[in-house]
């Protein structure tokens, strides 16, 4: 095999693969959320737009792993990019026309498509990587994936220097970004499948797609969710996805359109440097469980105060508000600096919540499974939390439930973390794709199963006989 390929081959490569992607597709979307509530001049119709995309994404996001499962991680993920240009092509004509059924046509087709792409682009971060760089993994892919807020931050920025003002950013803004993910369809060509993977340590990644019946891939469904390990975490998104409608109403209320798009290239860059920290910190040699723990507690402290000082600010705001604040303007720095800093515990979830997953004994369909069900509960949480931003104007109510939300969170995932060991999952895949071993079977052995039944378990090598 050549150098060539064998760099094309390696797992650290489809990590940039599908961090380019995400930079392209969901990157991109996010950044023209951290505009401010879509980019538009008010906030309503923005979240009414991303609570269709959302709803929709709840849905498509556990059938997607069952598509998944049966035709593949790649064909699911290139059909996964082709909902965002749409949806960024009807935030354009909305700001340019005010046409309103357009912007709700391409919600729910960055809705329905959005679903495949997160549950495969998320599959391949957790199935993927070797154990030992599985934190660099995932923080190379959502590392890459800020780039798309940094270039559409950068470009706003450009477009809209002389904003001091609130309203709408320029038209231009969003035919960059809707060119820009017209390209999606095409690198995702680029990904390798799970079994054509070359990883450094000599371990083959094994297909996630399984020969079931259409009754026994929703059974899985509801077998994968119960785990104890995936019921308790799940929250997890939900809790952290919350803040994002208030942050956008705070964004597009207080802020002018040059001030929103500075705050939209800040965080990107912020937030990159959390991602490479954490990929380092996961990849420590140190004791799993306590990795998890003890950075999850720092999680919760970071959020906590980030609430504390929320409510500070919009209690302020609601006696006396500033308008829309320029970055020349007196009080501006107080009420913009500390949240991009408190930005930390959001990113920090999302590099978390993965690596814990990739540290549950699951096969490489349970994988498939497991992330779509948790980017379920991201995608409830984003849908409930932007239709109460549609119907409340009252940013100290969505403040306030959004911490309601994440605190009654925390108890789940806390004790999520007490199930984490220290040992690598015990899973082996049931078939090698190839032919090669065709006497491997599925061994999915859990300690703790053994321990209460007091049954011992030896497993002796079995060779096939040929004809």
């Amino acid at each position: 095999m050549t150098k060539v390929s064998s760099f094309y081959r390696a797992s650290y490569t489809q990590a940039i693969i599908i961090g380019f992607l995400s930079f392209l597709a969901p990157g991109i979307f996010s950044a023209i959320q951290g505009l401010g509530a879509g980019g538009l001049k008010t906030p309503t119709t923005a979240n009414a737009a991303y609570a269709l995309s959302a709803g929709v994404l709840v849905i498509t996001a556990p059938l997607s792993a069952v598509a998944a499962n049966k035709f593949g991680l790649k064909p699911t993920l290139i059909f996964g990019t082709l909902g965002y240009a749409i949806y960024s092509a009807s935030l354009y004509e909305n700001s340019r026309s005010g046409n309103q059924w357009f912007l709700l046509f391409g919600a729910a087709c960055s809705g329905l498509t959005g679903g495949p792409f997160w549950t495969a682009e998320a599959a391949v971060a957790v199935s993927y990587p070797e154990e030992k760089l599985r934190g660099r993994f995932i923080a190379t892919w959502q590392f890459l994936n800020k780039f798309g807020t940094i270039i559409a931050g950068a470009i706003s920025l450009s477009l809209n220097i002389k904003g001091k003002t609130g309203g709408s950013v320029s038209l231009e803004t969003y035919i960059v970004l809707f060119s820009l993910q017209c390209l999606a369809p095409f690198v995702s060509l680029l990904l390798s499948p799970p079994e054509k993977v070359i990883r450094s340590d000599g371990e083959r990644v094994k297909t996630n797609i399984t020969d079931q019946t259409v009754g026994e891939r929703f059974k899985d469904l509801w077998r994968v969710f119960t785990k104890k390990q995936i019921l308790f975490l799940s929250p997890g998104f939900l809790g952290a996805v919350w803040l994002g409608t208030w942050q956008g109403n705070y964004t597009a209320k207080y802020f002018s359109v040059r001030a929103r798009s500075l705050y939209s290239f800040a965080t990107a860059i912020l937030c990159m440097f959390v991602d490479f920290i954490m990929g380092w910190l996961l990849d420590l040699k140190f004791r799993r469980s306590k990795k998890v723990q003890i950075s999850w507690y720092a999680i919760v402290t970071i959020m906590t105060g980030y609430y504390i000082y929320a409510f500070i600010m919009q209690s302020k705001f609601d006696k006396n508000d500033p308008g829309a604040m320029d970055w020349n303007d007196p009080g501006f720095l107080r009420a913009y600096v500390p949240f991009l800093l408190f930005r930390i515990g959001v990113e920090a979830i999302f590099n978390w919540v993965y690596y814990c997953l990739g540290s549950i004994p699951l096969t490489p369909a349970e994988i498939t499974i497991g992330v779509s069900l948790i980017r379920c509960c991201e995608s409830l949480g984003q849908c409930l939390s932007f239709a109460v931003g549609a119907v409340n104007k009252s940013n100290m109510v969505n403040l306030s439930v959004s911490a309601a939300i994440f605190f009654a969170c925390v108890p789940s995932v806390t004790y999520a973390t007490t199930l984490c060991t220290d040992e690598s999952p015990l899973v082996e895949n049931e078939v090698d794709v190839n032919g090669d071993n065709e006497s491997e079977i599925e061994i999915h052995v859990e300690k703790d199963d053994l321990k209460k039944s007091n049954v011992s378990v030896d497993v002796y090598p079995v060779e096939n006989e040929k004809a």
